[in-house]
């Protein structure tokens, strides 16, 4: 699955690039930011097997996570 982390690498070839490749990484980074967007969604509405955990979209896996105490 495609995780922010992929978004925000397009996003630096954007900043350090010229021209049309910089226009492309753009255009590729905000296509990727509505796959990213559709992946959460996806990935919040499972059921995670222990109550107090929550599902998660981490190193593009959708995981069961609980909060640390």
């Amino acid at each position: 699955m495609i995780d922010d982390s992929d978004v925000d690498s397009v996003f630096l070839v954007a900043l350090f690039s010229n021209g049309w490749t910089a226009g492309i990484a753009i255009i590729i980074g905000l296509i990727m930011m509505f796959i990213v967007s559709e992946n959460k969604d996806e990935c919040s509405k499972k059921q995670c097997p222990v109550a107090s955990q929550q599902s998660q979209l981490l190193n593009h896996q959708c995981l069961c996570v609980q909060e640390a105490k």
